[in-house]
């Protein structure tokens, strides 16, 4: 007989293999939350739990407890279970004390449930440090402070299983209860010294008492996902620990945010984590709302959609197409090839559609567009789609207050090949225009400027629309801008020059950080950012402005310049953290809150080392937090005049994403990168913002010298993760509560008894279930022939009201779903005993059957699985009911017979043949008397050939058929299964033949045979 388990106890270690632990671990935590474990600690093992008490004697006269506060304890095992807590670091567990042994039994939970957490819905990355608890007499404890929100709440707000293992010596009762099932009643389990209890403490609540001394290990198995918990109706899961502690944290953070405010000094006991939270939350910068952006870059005209190509790593760089200019006259691959007006480059990443433009949109004759530089022509169309993207419309625009700044460099289009309509008019190929006509236009009556400072100019103008949308002093500000960068390749003609001053890289692409860099591919795009205050102050209270979208916050933005140098050209690693140092300080926040930079990073080795060193210094003086680095230039070329705002826009878009993309092309690290304190990481692959909120920089630099650097904020869009790893609603839920709780509606109950029907009574005359009391119905099936049956449960036998599992051939422990109509046979439980045997290579006699080079045969053994049975087995089918509450599940009555017979000689079925002379209707095949498993039926076609299947217990899920269509007799027997659409056996003949069918199924040492064949009769 099966073993058979104290009352509660789910598992029994020792008794069963790990496989079978494995299965019944994860099938209470999937259905019911918990799972209680019996580690069978006595005997030899009972002096395990001694030393363990002694060893934690040991850590109390030294001092180790702590009496948690109230809030925090309500998170571990309660006021009282939770009295006193002493943390377990690694170092204080080792394998030779019996605390490390009890912690590696924790940790053998986690390597159990490591294959299996798919079925959980989780993925677990760690585990906390063992807390050790003692119970006592509850009080509210020590006051909470911010230490202990930044130690605890993250734990409480990822954590998905908990390990608690009792060690006595008092006995104990450990109360769980369903969060957000207010009918669910609690449910006590008994702790004896040895107990362990797996729990989903996202889903239950967990309070320890005892009656005197008792002790008690956890640890918490962390979710691998910071943005897992999503509620399905929007919002964040949280249990009641985790939403109380982070309640105090957003009151407490605003009480310090005011205090900052009033120049208070920080108080260095409040950790710096705290603090990053804080400024993430409320900060108070330049408050410059990004409202829209809009771009034209290559293999995209949608940002959101180009950013989303960076995940796959795409290279942009190709080779300069025809449609721009015919390349081989200037292209040397010698170094010095720019000593004769050659280049050694011949890549760059190009946007469609250059000729292009929309005349009409913007009032433009057909011949003035066509005098005008394409720069003109997408700065247009790229300003106008950004101000649309925020709301606005032409009839709006008009005497409007918007400013417009314009990077972009002036005069490459004069050198390229034209025809005699593209000759360039009076104001075609101005640079000043190219701000000047978008705000002519649109009717807008702001700011309206171009510059060039070389690489930074889209930043420069980035930083100049931000200014002049900010109240400082008197005077007037915009009421909303546009900052836009433009960068077209229009000719070679400056090619040879960046050759001769070592900007392009010889190898095509811009090996960013990676010691081979040797410059840059070229890039091109437009790109624009519409600007609007994010609150204006209204009575000396900052109000927000909602009407318009937000896709970002330019939190603090800054500009200089180097200064006297070595050289007009060389980078100033002073100039730099300067800059860094005065955007955090216009942001209001500390260095250490920017989690990731988008560098400048054009691919000098030497400009690249510097910089690195300038964002480490200006970002993590003293805090060794790895700062990401990375840079777009290795996807998209450097796009010169444009480059600074796309990093701003993948910066905003990262955010919005929740993680950094990281670049491309780093092999091997620049050696002379001073990163080894780990204060940078220069990404090879893509970073999870730590936090739903991110502050993100962006640094850009120009040949002569200007240094722009922005800040910008933003927030995970929950809208677009909302398909991230979420944990399904399904796995939020408990299946069953033995508990119970709540009540069944009477549509839901049967009048008389629940009945089961299944496939080896052919889903015909369902038959009662036993009550066995305190809601549990049960019943008894044989597995048949095929090693497995399927079920379902029918209220008072009526075949209309059918309880089932929602799906196909499911395991036990699973939900109840119905009762409803025409599912019949359709949504099954299955016993499947196949699950515990498995084909091994047969030994042949003096051979190494892996190692002589011929082909093994195969046997079937057994492997020990709880469910791991074979026909004529018997299970104990049980419904049970707690209230509101319903799960199915079946334990094995009776052990399997001698392993060297796994399978019994008999089969029980009913086998039918379907064929095309029968339309296709069951017609009963006839046992043999005297050769068990042997059936026969004589059949007459009424046309020259027939097909035919065979099936068992009038069941389309056990059908007998062949590997393929219009078989012949000697294949192979396939099934039975429901795969058997189409594959048939054809008999070939005359018109009223009549022929004898005969199949044969053979159970024997752990083989099933299946044979088919026919043969004519004679007249």
């Amino acid at each position: 007989m099966a073993l058979r388990l104290p009352d509660g106890v789910d598992f029994i270690v020792g008794q069963h293999s790990d496989e079978a632990y494995a299965g019944v671990l994860v099938s209470c935590l999937a259905s019911k939350g918990f799972c209680v474990i019996d580690l069978a600690l006595g005997g030899d093992d009972a002096e395990l739990l001694g030393r363990a008490r002694t060893e934690a004697e040991a850590l109390r006269a030294a001092g180790c407890f702590a009496r948690p506060p109230a809030l925090i304890a309500d998170g571990l095992l309660g006021p009282e279970g939770s009295a006193g807590i002493a943390e377990l670091e690694a170092a204080a567990v080792g394998a030779d004390c019996a605390l490390g042994e009890v912690d590696a039994m924790i940790s053998s939970v986690g390597v159990t449930l490591g294959p299996h957490t798919a079925r959980l819905g989780v993925e677990v990355s760690h585990r906390s440090n063992a807390l050790l608890h003692e119970a006592g007499i509850p009080d509210d404890g020590p006051p909470l402070t911010e230490r202990d929100i930044t130690k605890w709440l993250e734990k409480f707000l990822r954590h998905t299983v908990m390990v608690i293992v009792f060690l006595g010596p008092m006995d104990g009762v450990l109360t769980l209860k369903v969060f957000e099932e207010q009918e669910a009643e609690a449910y006590e389990v008994k702790t004896e010294p040895g107990t362990m209890v797996v729990l989903r403490p996202d889903m239950l609540s967990h309070e320890h008492v005892a009656l005197g001394r008792a002790l008690a290990v956890s640890s918490f198995f962390i979710d691998a996902h910071t943005f897992r918990k999503r509620h399905p109706t929007g919002g964040w899961v949280m249990c009641p620990a985790a939403r109380e502690l982070d309640r105090w944290a957003m009151e407490r953070v605003r009480t310090l945010k005011a205090r900052v405010e009033d120049e208070a000094d920080w108080d260095p006991a409040i950790p710096r984590e705290f603090q990053r939270a804080m400024n993430l939350t409320y900060f108070k910068g330049n408050m410059v709302g990004v409202r829209a952006v809009s771009c034209k870059y290559s293999g995209a005209y949608d940002y959101d959609i180009h950013f989303r190509s960076y995940t796959g790593g795409t290279d942009y760089v190709t080779r300069i197409p025809f449609s721009r200019w015919d390349h081989s006259p200037y292209f040397d691959e010698s170094p010095e090839g720019w000593r004769s007006n050659k280049t050694y480059s011949r890549h760059g990443a190009f946007i469609e559609g250059v000729e292009l433009f929309d005349a009409k949109t913007f009032s433009l004759s057909t011949a003035e567009s066509r005098s005008m530089d394409p720069h003109q022509r997408h700065i247009l169309e790229v300003g106008y789609d950004a101000l649309v993207r925020m709301g606005m419309r032409r009839a709006g625009l008009m005497n409007s207050s918007g400013s417009v700044y314009v990077g972009h460099a002036f005069g490459e289009y004069s050198f390229a090949e034209k025809s005699g309509e593209g000759m360039s008019g009076p104001t075609g190929g101005a640079g000043c225009v190219a701000a000047n006509r978008l705000s002519f236009v649109l009717g807008m009556k702001g700011p309206s400027m171009a510059m060039d400072t070389d690489q930074s100019s889209s930043m420069t103008a980035v930083f100049m629309t931000s200014e002049s949308v900010q109240r400082k002093g008197r005077g007037a500000i915009s009421d909303f801008g546009l900052g836009i960068g433009a960068q077209l390749m229009m000719s070679p003609v400056w090619w040879p020059q960046h050759c001769a001053m070592g900007w392009l890289s010889i190898r095509g692409r811009c090996l960013t950080y990676d010691a081979s860099a040797s410059g840059f591919a070229r890039g091109e795009g437009v790109g624009a950012v519409a600007l609007k205050p994010l609150a204006d102050v209204v009575n000396g209270e900052y109000v927000r402005d909602d009407t318009s979208p937000l896709v970002g916050v330019l939190a603090g933005t800054c500009l200089n310049i180097n200064g006297r140098g070595a050289s007009l050209g060389a980078p100033s690693g002073m100039a730099e953290q300067e800059v860094i140092a005065e955007s955090v300080r216009n942001a209001g926040i500390a260095s250490q809150d920017v989690d990731a930079v988008e560098a400048h990073g054009s691919g000098a080795p030497l400009s690249d080392v510097i910089e690195v060193g300038s964002l480490t210094r200006g970002h993590r003086y003293k805090d060794h937090t790895p700062l990401a680095v990375t840079s777009v230039k290795t996807m998209v070329g450097n796009l010169m005049e444009c480059g600074g705002i796309s990093s701003l826009m993948k910066n905003l878009l990262g955010v919005q994403w929740g993680f950094t993309a990281c670049g491309l092309h780093l092999r091997e690290l620049n050696p002379h990168m001073d990163i080894d304190d780990g204060s940078a990481m220069l990404l090879s692959e893509h970073l999870t913002f730590p936090r739903k909120n991110a502050f993100a920089g962006v640094m850009s630099r120009g040949y002569g010298g200007t240094n722009v650097y922005s800040i910008s904020w933003g927030t995970l869009d929950e809208e677009k993760v909302a398909a991230a790893p979420a944990i399904p609603a399904f796995y939020q839920r408990v299946h069953f509560w033995p508990g119970g709780g709540g009540f069944l509606d009477a549509k839901d109950r049967p009048d008389k008894a629940y009945c089961i029907v299944g496939s080896w009574m052919e889903w015909s005359n369902p038959q009662p279930m036993e009550e066995e009391g305190s809601g549990v119905f049960g019943y008894t099936v044989t597995l048949g022939e095929n090693g497995w049956e399927q079920f379902q449960v029918l209220l008072d036998g009526d075949a209309e009201r059918v309880l089932h599992p929602g799906g196909a051939r499911v395991g036990k422990e699973t939900p109840v779903y119905g009762p409803e109509s025409g599912i019949l046979g359709a949504s099954t439980w299955m016993i499947d005993g196949r699950c515990g045997w498995v084909e091994v290579p047969a030994p042949r006699e003096g051979t190494d059957p892996a190692g002589d080079g011929q082909a093994a045969e195969y046997r079937v053994v057994p492997v020990e699985a709880l469910d791991a049975g074979r026909p004529g087995d018997r299970y104990r089918v049980k419904l049970r009911v707690a209230g509101k509450w319903r799960v199915v599940t079946w334990d094995k009555e009776e052990q399997a017979a001698a392993l060297d017979n796994p399978r019994p000689a008999r089969c029980v079925g009913k086998y039918y043949i379907v064929s095309s002379w029968n339309r296709w209707d069951y017609e009963e095949l006839q046992p043999d008397p005297s050769i068990n498993g042997l059936y026969r039926i004589e059949v007459s076609l009424h046309w020259g050939m027939g097909d035919f299947q065979i099936v068992r217990n009038r069941d389309l899920q056990q059908v007998l058929h062949p590997a393929g269509a219009c078989a012949p007799a000697d294949g192979d027997v396939l099934g039975p299964d429901e795969d058997g659409e189409g594959l048939h056996w054809r008999i070939q003949g005359s018109a009223g033949d009549s022929f004898r069918i005969e199949f044969q199924r053979t159970l024997a040492d752990g083989e099933d045979v299946k044979r088919v064949s026919w043969q004519r009769i004679e007249q």
